[in-house]
């Protein structure tokens, strides 16, 4: 029977070890020290952290919303529209694009002046350039060439995130109050103190846009020797603009409803309405002007209301940076911002939803961390025994702010659930080396000499199983595959946390293990 001796490196590992621990043995306050300036660090970085709802990826598509100026026909829509459409397809990474205006949904018909276009792009591979690039080029392009359009680029599947999460945009600001004309000039003012905030895109008006309008007042007493009222003369002019159903033909096996108006020359001339013919039940006919005056005046778009309250709102979104800095950054120009008696201004969006979402996984990370400690309570029968095993969750958390900083990710979703992850794997190296140790005592062994036995035989076994689950996220950390980039943040928090808190768990467990051993004493 042959024996193989171990590598001479693997021996000069554990001896290195073990030396280094009888080391922090005499130096406790020197590593409580150097504990508690980690957290310190630590505690500095997570300030300079971004957070986000979900991780930003590319899609290979996206839409475009457009707006032109309020009281835009859809023929001029339509002639902006195909100019937006040129510069699409100057786009080299562009293969293909759909475009709708004046319908929503390709069945509800909206607005004249509105429209989108969605447009597909070049598998990854055969494309240089990301979407986010893409699509900013194009915004730069449109808003040189267009400047009269309002425009609004998002991807498919992330607006479809949004609009499941409550919020149609990743920034909504919204000032409250009752007075149109005041919420319109304070709507202005606030527009310009955040228009140019680094990372906030397609900011966009939704309430108080002011459309023109022709306003026809009926003179009740000239409608009355005609033997009508108000309404019915209003009637006659929708008629006559819109369109009466007069009869109905047969085409085939349907009926196809005959609606009969006035001359399109005559709807489409506001100088001609006043001579819209009005029919009493006399007989008489009278031009419009003899019962009615019409004048030229200004109305809303439209007019949104919360819990009863008006408001109007500027939503925008987010690129090349993340939704809690811009959040910040607005919160910080609005800070000074003086508003009339009544009014109520507030910052609200997407990061409503992920404040709400990082409280709720914050409670799970809580309850999961209770549920452990009562199986580890049950495995170790003692009660600090586990708490030695938690010291090194907060030093965990140093490799996770660590790693996210360094690779410029911002706390998300996927990030905290890979904390959430963490506390498990951190626990299961804990309970490698002090199960190990707990043995090593009942044969009669002191603490210490049990902990550096401990030590040595469980280091292996530590570093193969935390370089294990490193080298399997690592393809997720690096982005590759299909929809990598959705569990990347997870991946690079649960590698930067694993990797200090193995080294943590082998040099402060046995510490602290000491210690408390010596105080149960």
């Amino acid at each position: 029977m042959t024996f193989h001796s171990e590598p001479k490196l693997l021996v000069k590992l554990d001896n290195a070890y073990m030396r280094l621990l009888r080391v922090v043995f005499g130096k406790v306050r020197w590593v409580a020290a150097i504990a508690l300036s980690l957290l310190a660090v630590g505690a500095v970085l997570f300030t300079q952290l971004g957070s986000d709802f979900l991780p930003t990826f590319d899609e290979g598509s996206y839409i475009i919303d457009y707006l032109t100026p309020p009281g835009t026909s859809l023929t001029e829509t339509d002639f902006l529209a195909h100019q937006l459409e040129e510069i699409i397809g100057k786009t080299p990474e562009v293969t293909n694009w759909t475009r709708r205006t004046g319908a929503e949904n390709g069945l509800f018909a909206t607005q004249p002046n509105k429209g989108d276009i969605i447009v597909v792009l070049k598998p990854p591979g055969q494309r240089l350039r990301q979407v986010f690039d893409i699509i900013e080029a194009q915004r730069q392009d449109i808003s040189k060439k267009l400047p009269q359009v309002d425009i609004d680029f998002h991807q498919i599947l992330q607006d479809e995130l949004n609009d499941l999460s409550g919020a149609a945009s990743p920034v909504e600001v919204r000032i409250f109050g009752e007075e149109p004309g005041i919420l319109r000039k304070l709507g202005e003012q606030v527009q310009a103190h955040i228009d140019h905030i680094p990372g906030l895109v397609d900011l966009v008006s939704s309430g108080g846009v002011i459309l023109p309008q022709l306003d026809m007042g009926v003179d009740s007493t000239q409608a009355g020797q005609l033997g009508l009222t108000a309404s019915d003369v209003a009637q006659q002019v929708q008629d006559g603009l819109f369109g009466r159903v007069a009869t109905e033909i047969r085409q085939g096996d349907k009926l196809v409803d005959v609606r009969v108006h006035l001359l399109d020359s005559v709807r489409r001339d506001p100088q001609q309405l006043d001579q819209i013919p009005i029919v009493g039940t006399n007989g008489t006919t009278l031009p419009l002007s003899a019962v009615a005056k019409i004048k030229p005046t200004i109305g809303e778009e439209a007019i949104l209301r919360e819990n009863q309250q008006r408001y109007i709102s500027f939503n925008g979104g987010v690129e090349k940076r993340d939704l809690g800095s811009v959040v910040q950054d607005i919160n910080k120009k609005l800070a000074g911002f003086k508003l009339p008696q009544g009014y109520i201004l507030s910052v609200g969006g997407l990061i409503a939803s992920q404040q709400q979402s990082f409280s709720q996984l914050l409670m799970v990370m809580g309850l999961g961390v209770l549920l452990v400690y009562l199986v580890l309570v049950i495995q170790f029968r003692d009660l600090l025994q586990p708490l030695v095993i938690f010291t090194t969750i907060p030093l965990a958390l140093l490799g996770v702010v660590l790693s996210l900083w360094v690779t410029q990710t911002p706390l998300n979703v996927s990030s905290f659930m890979g904390i959430i992850l963490l506390v498990g794997l951190v626990v299961k190296n804990g309970i490698i080396l002090l199960e190990y140790t707990n043995r090593l005592r009942l044969e009669g062994n002191s603490v210490e000499s049990a902990l550096l036995e401990a030590g040595r035989v469980r280091l292996r076994p530590i570093l193969m199983t935390t370089l294990c689950t490193i080298l399997g996220l690592l393809p997720l950390a690096l982005g590759l595959g299909a929809g990598a980039e959705l569990q990347k943040p997870l991946a690079i928090a649960v590698i930067g946390g694993l990797s200090l808190s193995t080294i943590f768990t082998l040099i402060f467990v046995p510490v602290v293990f000491r210690i408390v051993s010596r105080f149960q004493r």
